[in-house]
């Protein structure tokens, strides 16, 4: 089990290997000043996100070290990680959703479909969370900034790992009717 989160004094990361009976601090890059979410497929390999200029930690060991990844966004909010070699984050300040199909070694972003001019993706007071079920069927949520104080909530989904097909009109589909909605997190399973 892997958590990660801020301390007094910065990031932090700690894992056990019992059960949760005794926890040890794990090792992070200086250059990460903050961390938001984890995803562990296996005992083994983990992915973190967060902010600063590492954005992407992964580590192979459990947790116990960790190396920055390069990312082609920044301020990270959420990372879902289906196996050892397909994650997904969420940026907070772009409608921002970036892949990994090698263990994070390199990233790439996913077109969402949605104009640039239509909002901004945030964190908000809804939250914003990706969740997969496999290295292909992925759900991103949150909201969207629509200025004068709106946020609108948004569903976002791909049945392809993101990957264009010709089929489908972009990349990811926005799932909902077009309602207003808000939630916090999800998990499909």
């Amino acid at each position: 089990c892997v958590a990660v989160g801020t301390a007094v004094g910065g990031p932090q990361t700690i894992h056990t290997i019992d059960g949760g009976t005794h926890w040890s601090i794990g090792t992070l890059p200086g250059s990460v000043s903050s961390l938001s979410a984890v995803s562990c497929p296996d005992v083994s390999d983990c992915g973190a996100v967060g902010g600063g200029q590492t954005s992407v930690v992964v580590s192979h060991d459990g947790g116990s070290t960790w190396q920055g990844m390069p990312e082609p966004l920044s301020e990270l909010s959420d990372i879902d990680c289906p196996d050892a070699t397909h994650c997904w984050a969420i940026s907070s300040q772009s409608l921002g959703i970036m892949a990994t199909s090698d263990g994070g070694s390199t990233w790439r972003v996913q077109p969402t479909g949605i104009p640039a001019h239509q909002g901004v993706f945030q964190d908000g007071p809804y939250g914003a969370t990706v969740t997969c079920v496999d290295d292909t069927s992925c759900w991103v949520g949150g909201s969207m900034w629509f200025g004068l104080g709106a946020y609108v909530g948004v569903l976002l989904a791909t049945v392809n790992g993101g990957r264009p097909a010709s089929a489908l009109p972009g990349y990811w589909e926005v799932a909902s009717d077009g309602g207003v909605f808000s939630f916090g997190d999800a998990q499909f399973h």
